[in-house]
């Protein structure tokens, strides 16, 4: 009787365990990257890190990059402009793009789904630098682009363990904007549309629009700091919006009845977690038809970059 007992006792001890390994699989904050428009987070397995020139040493056309701390492990992420495709769709594109640089039928290929979005995973042998490594290549469909994640792993006691927590990595990806809103007629991109950053955060714009005598700005802000924070916050630290030289007030109070302009004001003003991104809207009230000027404040930034933004009326 105490025998079993003890088993049971031993059992329910491996199990926690178990469940708490699972937990510490991925990475608790999770990692953004931008593409032609759009904004996108996933979580990498644990132990991996961003490579700050992952460019340079991984793959030029990479939007993202990322290594193992553990191992000689390493990844990068490369988009194209693509509409969404259905599993057959996707399955016959990527077929015929990868069949010019591999021989396919060396690996494996199978398709699931990335919160609902369909994706594709082709397992293949491969060489990094001068070693034999198995190369893990997903393949996602988004609303507006085809993301392509690339992973090059060793070939060890524990490559099956490895593939599995990828496939984990990879089924976190989310699209956090569709560009598709950013540049409907409604809202056209911003000239010289660029990501403007510094040590707290890091904020897009994305659009603008202007209706009954309103700015209305739309932009993506991610939270690279340790605490909390609220986006309009970090955006009026960021900027300053000028009509003819004179500084806009901000107003709560759009004048039009928008069930997705509301939604953005209200994200802006909920505590954002430390390593995730929102879309948000700010609106101003206009005083004239002047030329209006968005103004990057002094000290926020560093770089040699555009200060100074003008929406021409």
């Amino acid at each position: 009787m105490k025998r079993r007992m003890f088993k049971g006792i031993l059992g329910c001890f491996l199990f926690l365990i178990l469940v708490g390994c699972q937990k510490d699989r991925l990475n608790k904050k999770s990692d953004t990257f931008s593409s032609n428009g759009s904004d996108y987070s996933f979580q990498l397995p644990s132990g991996w890190e961003i490579q700050e020139d992952y460019q340079d040493e991984l793959n030029e056309a990479a939007v993202f990059g990322a290594e193992d701390t553990n191992s000689r492990g390493v990844m990068f992420i490369r988009t194209q402009k693509s509409e969404s495709m259905n599993e057959t769709q996707l399955k016959e594109e990527t077929k015929k793009s990868l069949s010019k640089y591999y021989k396919l039928e060396a690996g494996k290929v199978e398709t699931f789904e990335v919160n609902g979005m369909p994706a594709i995973h082709y397992l293949m042998p491969s060489v990094y630098k001068k070693k034999a490594v198995w190369l893990d290549m997903y393949f996602v469909t988004t609303k507006t682009q085809l993301v392509n994640f690339q992973f090059y792993r060793s070939k060890d006691n524990n490559a099956e363990q490895q593939q599995q927590l990828i496939r984990e990595s990879v089924k976190t990806l989310k699209q956090l904007n569709d560009d598709q809103k950013t540049v409907d007629s409604n809202y056209p991109t911003l000239e010289n549309n660029q990501k403007l950053e510094n040590e707290q955060v890091s904020i897009q714009l994305t659009g603008n629009k202007i209706e009954d005598n309103q700015l209305i700005l739309r932009y993506v802000v991610t939270n690279k700091s340790s605490k909390e924070l609220l986006p309009r916050d970090e955006w009026q630290k960021m900027f300053t919006i000028e009509e003819l030289g004179k500084k806009l007030l901000m107003s709560d109070q759009p004048k039009t009845n928008d069930s997705e302009l509301d939604y953005l004001l209200a994200c802006g003003k909920q505590p954002l977690l430390a390593g995730e991104s929102v879309e948000s809207a700010v609106i101003y009230s206009l005083q004239s038809d002047g030329v209006i000027k968005i103004r990057v404040n002094e000290g926020q930034i560093r770089g040699d970059i555009p200060k100074v933004l003008t929406i021409e009326r």
